[in-house]
């Protein structure tokens, strides 16, 4: 699936250094785009990008429109570290959804574990499909932000 992303995207990119989140970071960041990542521990990021320190699992408000402020689309890669954090996409998820209303943001792109396959569906779920990687799923969410078919879908996409 090619990207079809404008040059300089200004992308805003919650749990930038988890399991999926670092390679949506690193893909993001080598094809130009403008990122902000959302982090709890900025100390794991890789890759030299604006930062904005929060844990989402007690989000606040004044930090998320700062994370928010002029993002042209939001990728959410929370997810739990241990059963400890049970919830945190869900709380997270929430918190970004209300903050993006408050803000007018317009696309947001959410990988969850939900789903598991190598091919894509648009408003439904995929059984019996096949492992992708992790490089793969954050390439196919930064792929989602420029495509017109995925507003308002349910995208099929976990690994």
């Amino acid at each position: 699936m090619t990207v079809h992303i404008p040059q300089e995207t200004k992308l805003t990119i919650f749990g930038a250094t988890g399991r999926v989140g670092r390679h949506v970071l690193e893909q993001a960041v080598a094809a130009g785009h403008d990122v902000t990542a959302v982090v709890r521990n900025p100390g794991k990021l890789t890759t030299p990008v604006q930062t904005v320190v929060m844990d989402m699992r007690a989000p606040e408000p004044v930090a998320l429109k700062s994370a928010l402020d002029g993002a042209d689309a939001v990728l959410s890669c929370l997810g739990p570290q241990g059963r400890a954090e049970h919830g945190i996409v869900s709380t997270g998820t929430r918190a970004v959804v209300e903050a993006m209303e408050a803000a007018g943001g317009r696309r947001l792109v959410v990988i969850s574990g939900v789903g598991v396959s190598t091919r894509t569906a648009y408003g439904r779920n995929l059984r019996g499909a096949f492992r992708i990687s992790r490089a793969d799923a954050a390439h196919l969410m930064l792929a989602l932000v420029g495509r017109p078919e995925a507003v308002r879908q349910t995208v099929t996409v976990a690994y």
